[in-house]
């Protein structure tokens, strides 16, 4: 190193964080690169370049990658319940429904990188030896039940209801970000505009 890069570096602000905010950042990270890329790609020495961490900081926090991957999941439910307990809308009805799926739609549309994560993270963990595996097999059979249950107040075959709408919810987030000039809110409209009712 020259003199003068070593008073580049002399001058330079060391940035502190509390260990909240470590974690919170190294979160933030690891779920860029893992929708970018998946889960199985993803190397905690990666990650530690990526947070300007050593190798032996980033154990500190996550003693393993599968420790890492539970707890990016585990961000991601706490922000999807807070999200869902801020709609404010009763799905027990067919409006409200509607109106709750139109803005889980709105959602996913601002947020394609955690769309993405759930769906590179959804294929790879089709392998029971997955370690996101047995996690995800439960999320998607709560929130199914969770769906059952309200479409079941208006609809007489709400399993099959469910159903149609989640297959049609998957597939129009895959062909969407395979190609981000779908619109997404509309072809939703489309296809709910048929299922739901088109709205007044």
């Amino acid at each position: 190193m020259t003199k003068s890069q070593t008073a580049v570096e002399k001058g330079r602000k060391r940035v502190r964080f509390s260990g909240p905010e470590r974690r919170a950042m190294i979160l933030e990270a690891a779920t860029a690169l893992i929708s970018a890329r998946g889960y199985n790609a993803l190397t905690l020495a990666r990650l530690a370049e990526e947070c300007e961490m050593t190798n032996a900081g980033m154990l500190h926090y996550f003693a393993s990658k599968q420790d890492l991957l539970v707890a990016v999941l585990d961000h991601q439910d706490e922000s999807n319940e807070r999200f869902l307990a801020e709609i404010g809308v009763d799905g027990s009805t067919r409006e409200g429904a509607r109106a709750f799926m139109d803005r889980l739609i709105d959602r996913d549309a601002g947020c394609p990188e955690i769309v993405r994560l759930y769906t590179i993270l959804g294929a790879e963990s089709l392998d029971p030896s997955h370690p996101a595996h047995q996690h995800l097999v439960d999320r998607a059979r709560r929130i199914r039940e969770r769906a059952v249950a309200m479409t079941a107040n208006w609809h007489p075959d709400p399993e099959r209801f469910v159903t149609m709408v989640d297959s049609f919810h998957e597939g129009i987030q895959l062909a969407w970000l395979r190609d981000p000039s779908i619109d997404l809110r509309a072809a939703w409209r489309d296809f709910a505009d048929l299922v739901f009712g088109a709205r007044p």
